[in-house]
């Protein structure tokens, strides 16, 4: 005779989705993620796409993206705030200052000759003159 079916199942594991995102916006994995919070990351996944209506991987990146918003948010208001090594580095990185000036062989002296045609005429005089008999 068989048994009738028992229709209780598992308690859903309550899933702290803020701590989620903090840990994934930090750069976390959801193998990370999932340890941390005491689950299987199998079910991480599967309760992403059931609460969140997407695959995991897009949600950590979508996470991830809102991370490094914030980090550049803080750097901002750091460097707006006067910090001049962090105003110096975001000047390097959005708007391509350097700290050396790069030289233009190319520059035209009196005369239309530029200094590196300048000097290509001196090395091959000095070349002709080594080859010419004395």
């Amino acid at each position: 005779m068989k048994k009738p079916k028992d229709n209780q199942h598992r308690p859903e594991v309550f899933i702290d989705w803020n701590t989620v995102d903090k840990y994934l916006q930090a750069g976390a994995s959801g193998k990370t993620v999932a340890a941390k919070i005491g689950i299987h990351e199998n079910t991480l996944y599967a309760r992403t796409m059931k609460e969140k209506k997407m695959n995991f991987t897009e949600y950590r990146r979508q996470q991830f993206e809102h991370g490094n918003d914030n980090i550049h948010m803080k750097q901002y208001a750091k460097a707006m705030s006067g910090d001049n090594t962090l105003l110096i580095w975001l000047g390097k990185q959005r708007l391509g200052q350097k700290d050396k000036i790069e030289n233009d062989t190319n520059v035209k002296l009196n005369g239309g000759v530029s200094i590196f045609e300048l000097m290509q005429k001196e090395n091959e005089s000095e070349n002709t003159d080594k080859t010419k008999p004395q």
